[in-house]
């Protein structure tokens, strides 16, 4: 296996290197501090546990669009003494 993910887009979240079984994935820092794996290629069985763990290859599984609602309440003295808008207040 040559590489986890592309370098540029590793996010360093040591999902791969927790779940290989042969310890054969360490984090390396960059010149510039962040962390990225590197493969021991004498330790690695070539599983492919680290590829599907990464979350740069895995697409999302489900998208549910969701919809958001905000509201007021009408009453001046209720809305003005309340911080989220005071409809708990004018529901109850």
């Amino acid at each position: 296996m040559e590489e986890i993910c592309d370098k540029d887009v590793c996010m360093g979240c040591w999902a791969c290197c927790n779940i290989c079984s042969k310890n054969a994935i360490s984090m390396i820092e960059d010149k510039f501090g962040f962390l990225h794996p590197q493969i021991n290629h004498n330790l690695c069985i070539d599983c492919g546990a680290c590829r599907t763990v990464c979350p740069n290859n895995t697409l999302p599984i489900f998208h549910i669009e969701m919809s958001t609602y905000a509201a007021v309440s009408k009453n001046d003295d209720i809305y003005k003494k309340s911080t989220s808008g005071g409809v708990a207040t004018t529901l109850s």
